[in-house]
C-alpha cells in the first residue's frame, strides 16, 4: 500500500475542472462574440445581421448568470430581481460591444475623405476657349484659370524601386546580412520522454498479476510531447491486461509538469491506484498523486502533464 497522503492537492492545484452546459454554452457564446469582432475589424461582416449574431452571443451567457449561487439560490421576487439585474448587465456589457463596433461603420450616403478630390470638380472653361477665335491683337487672358486643371508635369527624379537583398547561405538556414558558413540551430525546448524497453518490461510484469481493471489515460491536447509519451504509457498498461477508460473532457486551468495518479477521495483509495503506484515505481518512473472532483468515485486517472525536465 503506497501512501497517497504525500502530494494529496485540491483539484485547483492540478489545474482540472470539469465542465457543465451552462459554461460550454457560456464560452461559445464569448469565442462567437471574439469571433463576431475580428470578422467586423476585417471588414469580412457588417450591418444588422452582425448585431443579430451579437444578441445570441449575449443569450447564451445567459444560462451561466442563472446559475451561480447568489442568483439561484433565491426564490420569488428576489430570484426575479436579481435575474432581470444580470440580464441587464448583460445587456449593457453587449450594447458597449456594439457601440464600439458601430462607430467604424460608415453611413450609407457618406463617403470616404479620400474620394473627395478637387480633380473630379468639371473645369471651368475661360472666356478666351468658349468659343471663337480671340480678336485681333488682344493678348491671351491668364487670369481664369480651370479648376482642377492637370498641374505641368514634375520635373524631379521618379523614385527607384530597391533591388531585393539576396541572402544565401548553402547547406544551412538563411539569414540577413550576407552569407552565412556555418549556422546553427538551438533546440531549447525539453526532450521528447520516452517510455525505455526496461522501463516498460518491469511496468508490465508488475502490473500484469493485478490486472484487469480500468484506468483512464490523458495527456495534454495540444502539446505533441505529452500526448506521445502518454500513448506509449496506455500502450504498456493494454499489453499487461488493463483496459484504457475513455477520456472526459476536461478544461486545464493550470500548467501542470510530470505524472500523476489522480483519484476522487483521499479516503477511498482503488485498488487500481495502488497498483499503478507500484508499477511505476517499480519500473523508476517518478509520480505523483492528487484528489479532486473532476474524478469520480472508484475511478483512476493517469494524468501525462508537460514535461518539466531541462533541454538536453
Amino acid at each position: 500500500m503506497f501512501d497517497f497522503t504525500q502530494g494529496m492537492a485540491q483539484c485547483e492545484d492540478w489545474g482540472m475542472v470539469g465542465i457543465g452546459f451552462d459554461r460550454a454554452l457560456a464560452i461559445a457564446g464569448f469565442i462567437l462574440a471574439i469571433l463576431l469582432v475580428v470578422l467586423d475589424k476585417a471588414g469580412k461582416l457588417r450591418g444588422p445581421v452582425l448585431f443579430c449574431l451579437l444578441a445570441i452571443a449575449a443569450a447564451m451567457t445567459l444560462p451561466l448568470v442563472f446559475s451561480i449561487p447568489w442568483v439561484a439560490e433565491k426564490t420569488g421576487a428576489e430570484l426575479f430581481a436579481r435575474c432581470t439585474l444580470m440580464v441587464s448587465v448583460v445587456g449593457v456589457l453587449y450594447s458597449l460591444l456594439c457601440v464600439w463596433i458601430s462607430g467604424d461603420v460608415l453611413h450609407p450616403n457618406e463617403e470616404p475623405t479620400a474620394s473627395r478630390s478637387p480633380a473630379s470638380s468639371a473645369p471651368v472653361p475661360s472666356p478666351s476657349t468658349s468659343g471663337g477665335d480671340a480678336p485681333t491683337g488682344s493678348k491671351p487672358d491668364h487670369s481664369h484659370k480651370s479648376i482642377g486643371a492637370p498641374s505641368p508635369p514634375s520635373s524631379t527624379v521618379p523614385r527607384q524601386t530597391p533591388l531585393p537583398q539576396i541572402i544565401s547561405a548553402p547547406n544551412g538556414i538563411a539569414i540577413g546580412g550576407g552569407t552565412v558558413t556555418n549556422p546553427t540551430v538551438n533546440n531549447y525546448g525539453p526532450p521528447q520522454r520516452q517510455l525505455t524497453k526496461d522501463e516498460r518490461d518491469r511496468f508490465v510484469a508488475y502490473l500484469r498479476p493485478l490486472c484487469p481493471f480500468e484506468v483512464v489515460i490523458r495527456g495534454i491536447p495540444g502539446n505533441a510531447e505529452s500526448m506521445e509519451y502518454a500513448d506509449q504509457i496506455a500502450a504498456a498498461i493494454t499489453d499487461a491486461g488493463c483496459t484504457r477508460g475513455r477520456t472526459p473532457f476536461l478544461i486545464d486551468t493550470a500548467a501542470s509538469y510530470g505524472i500523476q495518479i489522480a483519484i476522487h477521495d483521499i479516503n477511498d483509495i482503488p485498488p487500481a491506484a495502488d497498483a499503478l503506484a507500484g508499477a511505476f515505481t517499480e519500473a523508476g518512473i517518478k509520480f505523483s498523486s492528487v484528489a479532486g472532483d473532476p474524478v469520480k468515485p472508484k475511478e483512476v486517472y493517469v494524468m501525462v502533464n508537460l514535461n518539466g525536465s531541462k533541454p538536453q
